[in-house]
């Protein structure tokens, strides 16, 4: 019974944890010593000028008159200048710190990291940690996913769309890329992190129908492939298209034929996924091709049953992902082939 996967469409919230630093201030305790002066020394007596110094200064020069003697001043009969307390008092300890534990914090430098606690350090982790999700229309009814995860460098994100699934690594940006045909006229994607976080995109295409497309996916070291065999080519032959020999969308656009795409990466456990696009016009000059489902007998496989999926896109077929269930045959096969032409829905394979 064919068997549809649920589109996701989930957009989940950033948690942003944000350690929090120390906090304080600088006290300079004290302030710099004052002295009053030891000693001040008494006003001189001033006395009358004697008529010899008058004459000898000439006529114009003032006569002082007599003043009686100023009494001395001393210490203790001076006013202070400046009163210094014995002891400065100390500023409050906030409470559960010791005194002495104060440190000096440094004012924030300007457009670098803002400290750890603070509103801005939250929003630049926020900003940061942003996930972006866009596709962009190629020739050949393909899609340009860009994936932009700057806080998720070196994880994996499965990619979903009609059903069909791949994974995909982000770099040490944060960056992964990927050229998917368009299975569908309104092309739906997610990506879905190990997490549970997930992103959605869409795109219309329009041109999804100018091609049928075949497309087999499968989770890990299967030994899965996909063939395509043009107007009654063998194998090896220049009509068989494969992931070694895919060429590329020109060549569906000239009338040359179809092209294969090969998705998926990320080690044992990953999801791949190969794709055959043939454009619909080419049947009214040709035989259409010979799909072709293979499965190598490994070592890992050899005596189990392997699974995977199949859709097949296009005028008059259900566009529904049809399970895949094959019996692997012992151990004493491996290096064989299993073969499916020309798969029917649904699907199933035992090894005689």
């Amino acid at each position: 019974m064919p068997v549809s996967i649920n589109k996701l469409r989930m957009l989940a919230g950033v948690v942003v944890v944000a350690v929090a630093g120390g906090s304080g201030y600088y006290m300079q305790t004290g302030h710099p010593g004052y002295s009053a002066p030891s000693s001040v020394r008494p006003s001189a007596t001033v006395h009358a000028a004697s008529p010899a110094l008058v004459a000898d200064q000439g006529p114009l020069a003032p006569v002082l008159p007599p003043r009686a003697e100023t009494p001395p001043v001393t210490r203790a009969a001076a006013r202070p200048v400046l009163l210094v307390p014995e002891a400065t008092p100390a500023l409050p300890v906030p409470e559960g710190r010791e005194a002495g534990s104060l440190t000096p914090v440094a004012a924030e430098p300007v457009g670098e990291m803002p400290m750890p606690g603070s509103a801005r350090y939250a929003s630049r982790i926020a900003d940061e940690c942003e996930v972006g999700f866009t596709a962009t229309a190629a020739p050949g009814a393909m899609v340009e996913l860009t994936l932009e995860a700057p806080c998720r460098a070196n994880q994996k994100a499965d990619i979903f769309h009609a059903g069909t699934r791949f994974t995909v690594r982000l770099d040490e940006r944060g960056l992964a890329r990927a050229l998917v045909p368009a299975l569908e006229e309104e092309a739906f994607f997610s990506a879905l992190f190990a997490d549970g976080r997930a992103e959605s995109t869409d795109i219309l295409m329009l041109t999804a129908g100018d091609y049928r497309r075949f497309a087999l996916f499968w989770k890990g070291e299967t030994g899965f492939d996909l063939y395509a065999l043009e107007n009654g080519a063998e194998y090896g032959e220049s009509g068989m298209v494969s992931a070694g020999q895919p060429y590329d969308a020109r060549r569906a656009l000239a009338g040359e034929g179809g092209f294969f795409t090969a998705l998926g990466s990320g080690g044992p456990g990953a999801y791949r996924a190969l794709v055959y696009s043939w454009p619909v016009r080419l049947g009214d000059f040709g035989p259409a091709p010979e799909i072709s489902i293979e499965a190598e007998v490994l070592e890992n496989t050899c005596g189990t049953e392997i699974t995977a999926g199949f859709l097949a896109t296009g005028p008059n077929t259900s566009g529904e992902v049809t399970p895949l269930f094959m019996e692997v045959p012992g151990c004493d096969a491996v290096g064989q082939y299993l073969v499916l032409k020309n798969p029917p829905l649904p699907v199933t394979i035992a090894a005689n």
